[in-house]
């Protein structure tokens, strides 16, 4: 394992004591038809867990760097955000290397399993943008032209980071052959958002972090463990893999 999977993975399992200390209750919750009963996501205090939004100075030097970033984007990385703004199993496919099509019936339940994570951290995060109510970059510089999709809602932290790392912590809990590459794949999947123009590098540090906890307050849980067994077996046997 090299030292980024290790130091995610040694974060992943810390955070899961400390929720579980931390949250006293974890009552499951009907997520979608199609989701387990994971756990409750209002039992989850995520902003107490992360580091305050940056003040004005260190935001006009984040500021000054998403501006020298925009000299020098080129279309092919601004394609590339934008495809990374979707929250789909496919987006992990190269990580994956998975190569057999993505209707293969056997990823059904890995497909839901990321859309029901989704729904849950877009319920985690949007309270915390709710209370840290940081605006948009391009909100606060209008020099700042996105690239991608603006969207209405606040900046801290990023959900595209906090589903992209919980997703590629999940997805290697399945499948640990491919642990290193999918972790990398989370990384990026984060850094498309200062790419695009639609966030801090900050927003996107805390949404790592974010999904991070997340990702280990479900690997903590035993009816996530539950649901996801399916999900194992489809995606192990659709990658060639021997069975868990």
């Amino acid at each position: 394992m090299n030292r980024i999977a290790r130091r995610v993975f040694i974060l992943a399992w810390g955070a899961s004591a400390l929720l579980l200390s931390a949250c006293a209750t974890t009552t499951p919750a009907q997520l979608s038809p199609s989701a387990a009963r994971w756990f409750e996501p209002e039992s989850l205090h995520l902003l107490a867990l992360l580091p305050p939004v940056p003040d004005a100075a260190a935001t006009r030097q984040e500021l000054d760097a998403l501006l020298e970033l925009q000299s020098h984007r080129s279309e092919a990385a601004c394609l590339a955000a934008a495809d990374d703004a979707n929250k789909k199993l496919a987006r992990f496919a190269g990580a994956l290397g998975l190569m057999v099509d993505a209707k293969d019936p056997r990823l059904e339940a890995t497909a839901r399993m990321l859309d029901d994570l989704r729904t849950l951290q877009e319920r985690i995060t949007s309270r915390v943008k709710d209370a840290t109510n940081r605006p948009r970059p391009f909100r606060q510089d209008a020099r700042l032209t996105p690239c991608i999709e603006r969207p209405l809602t606040d900046s801290y932290p990023s959900g595209h980071a906090a589903f992209g790392m919980a997703a590629a912590l999940l997805l290697a809990d399945m499948v640990p052959e491919r642990r290193v590459e999918l972790l990398a794949r989370g990384m990026e999947y984060g850094e498309q958002r200062v790419v695009g123009g639609v966030h801090f590098p900050s927003d996107v540090a805390a949404g790592r972090t974010a999904g991070t906890i997340i990702a280990a307050f479900l690997l903590a849980s035993p009816q996530y463990q539950q649901a996801s067994t399916s999900a194992r077996a489809g995606l192990r046997s659709a990658l060639g893999l021997p069975p868990p």
